[in-house]
């Protein structure tokens, strides 16, 4: 589903009923960048600053749908795990168009 959903200018497409099978029942490692959080929150103005700790271990359940067709978004996010996080939390990447420093002037 697209992030904003759908509306009638972006209707689910393309529509169909695919056959699904129960895949993993299990602890799933969840990371994310942090820096795309901190992007996010300077673009809309809030301050949800994700999740922590980041990764976390949540429990999922997974399905294959044979035929099925998936869009891969080209973001270069950890990894999903299908165990528990056992790495620890890894550093943020610098944001490659950092803001300036602001300087307050000494009394």
């Amino acid at each position: 589903m697209l992030e904003g959903g759908f509306s009638t200018l972006m209707p689910p497409y393309p529509q169909g009923v695919y056959q699904v099978s129960l895949w993993y029942v299990g602890p799933t490692c969840v990371g994310y960048d942090p820096q795309r959080v901190k992007d996010w929150d300077t673009q809309t103005g809030t301050s949800l600053q994700g999740y922590t700790p980041n990764p976390d271990t949540f429990n999922i359940a997974t399905v294959k749908a044979l035929g099925a067709p998936y869009d891969i978004l080209p973001f270069n996010d950890p990894p999903i795990q299908l165990s528990a996080c056992t790495q620890q939390p890894s550093p943020t990447r610098p944001n490659p168009n950092p803001s300036p420093l602001r300087v307050q002037p000494s009394a």
